[in-house]
């Protein structure tokens, strides 16, 4: 399995998906691979393989939503990404987390099952530190995908 955290440090919000990741890598038990990334989101394509059965992806996101409000989203290689109707994925880089999607699928490259956890940001200003509803936030998520493990832990056991 893979985790991803995908965020930018200094740029408030944006940072969930990153803190997230960091505190799933910091409890997971060994077989759980967690990556960080913090450039151009359109590596995450590099960074799972056909093989790779399960893939979390964790980002921040904006919408009318408050603040720290978590959506998931399951995509498997059979999902029709035509319509894909995801949140605004935040990104200062030209690629979203929505067009790597369709851009993976494309290539027939997506993973086997792939879970997306969207959190809703509010401060996306450089040098902005993260509002205390995404810390919140990404503490759940990290929480949430911990417990979904387990049983995967159990059944590998």
């Amino acid at each position: 399995m893979l985790v991803i955290g995908i965020g930018n440090r200094f740029r408030g919000d944006d940072e969930t998906g990153l803190v997230a990741a960091e505190r799933i890598r910091s409890k997971a038990r060994p077989g759980v691979n967690v990556a960080l990334v913090e450039k151009d989101p359109s590596c995450i394509i590099d960074l799972w393989d056909r093989s790779t059965p399960f893939v979390v992806i964790i980002d921040a996101c904006q919408s009318d939503a408050p603040a720290g409000t978590i959506r998931k989203m399951e995509i498997n290689k059979a999902t029709d990404l035509t319509d894909f109707k995801a949140p605004r994925f935040f990104s200062s880089h030209s690629l979203g987390l929505s067009e790597i999607l369709q851009l993976a699928k494309t290539l027939e490259c997506l993973p086997q099952r792939l879970a997306i956890y969207a959190i809703d940001g509010k401060r996306f200003s450089l040098g902005e530190p993260m509002s205390p509803e995404n810390q919140e936030a990404a503490k759940m998520v990290a929480e949430q995908i911990l417990a979904e493990l387990q049983p995967l832990h159990q059944i590998q056991a």
